[in-house]
């Protein structure tokens, strides 16, 4: 037999990218972990990782190690390519043309929860209504329209989960010197720090169905970025909740009300967080996720999102 076939068919599978680590829910609990090799790039998901960012145990070492090598011998045989335009690239999963074209938030910003704002006063409509969100600030890399939208809806929906690291590594790079001093006005910016990034978790079913948490993705390799602590155990979605796309803005705020609930004893006490999600509607879930984290004694909470709509 030749090699061409098995050589078309790995391609298939890096491009479907179905040996990436995920999340495997078993019995109800998201916390159970199914880790499975990327033959395309050796990733793995967080709990593959010990708090020092090295892999845990020999046998995830010698797969990454596996899963580079076969890597860069399917780039030589078939070339990456943008997973938005299909034009060939050296490396990654987005060309520099197509991220050109995401369309940026262009100030002002709330003063209060960082959403775009055309009034005077430096506070957005619902923050003007007496509204304050349970979170501090918040900040998305663009507008959720054109090629950005396009590029989380193929991440989201068609599981092309190897655009959560560019997407997430524009996240990161989005989040500059202004942005950061209120984010944590603590630090100074340039040594900006959270102690925990915690992406928004999908109930157990929603799991089962898409088979990756996509929040958890992005919210992996910003915090492997930016060498901050990843937090995948202790908010949980305890309830399974209609799609917030579908519903209006009241109908989204009561869909997500009790969805969420801290796991352990005092995980979040005292700590500054930073919740991470993909696209900024109405708020309705980070707001609901952060006033459960602040509850359970953390000191301060910031949101960060792909898009906002």
């Amino acid at each position: 037999m030749s090699s061409g076939p098995i050589l078309k068919i790995a391609t298939l599978w890096r491009l479907s990218d179905r040996f990436s680590c995920a999340k495997s829910p078993r019995r109800g609990r998201e916390s159970v972990t199914k880790h499975v090799p990327d033959f395309r790039r050796g990733a793995a998901c967080g709990a593959c990782y010990d708090k020092n960012g090295g892999l845990k145990n020999r046998g995830l070492i010698v797969r990454h190690g596996i899963g580079v090598a076969w890597g860069g011998v399917l780039d030589l045989v078939y070339p990456p390519v943008c997973l938005l335009c299909r034009a060939r690239i050296a490396r990654g999963a987005l060309c520099c043309e197509c991220v050109s074209g995401f369309t940026p938030l262009y100030p002002p910003f709330c003063d209060r929860c960082g959403a775009p704002t055309t009034d005077e006063s430096g506070l957005c409509v619902s923050c003007a209504s007496g509204s304050e969100p349970p979170y501090a600030w918040s900040h998305a890399l663009g507008q959720y329209t054109g090629l950005l939208r396009t590029a989380i809806h193929r991440l989201k929906y068609d599981g092309k989960t190897a655009l959560a690291e560019p997407l997430a590594r524009l996240l990161a790079r989005s989040l500059d010197a202004s942005t950061a001093a209120v984010m944590h006005p603590t630090s100074p910016a340039s040594t900006l720090s959270f102690d925990l990034v915690t992406p928004i978790p999908l109930h157990p079913f929603r799991l089962r169905q898409r088979g990756f948490n996509q929040s958890e993705r992005i919210a992996f390799y910003l915090a492997r970025g930016c060498g901050w602590p990843l937090d995948t155990g202790h908010l949980i979605r305890q309830r399974r909740t209609r799609t917030q796309t579908v519903l209006d803005v009241a109908a989204r705020a009561a869909n997500v009300q009790g969805a969420f609930a801290v796991r352990g004893k005092t995980p979040y006490r005292d700590k500054c967080v930073l919740l991470v999600d993909d696209v900024l509607t109405t708020q309705a879930t980070v707001r609901e996720a952060a006033r459960v984290i602040r509850e359970a004694g953390a000191a301060r909470v910031c949101v960060v999102a792909l898009a906002r709509d």
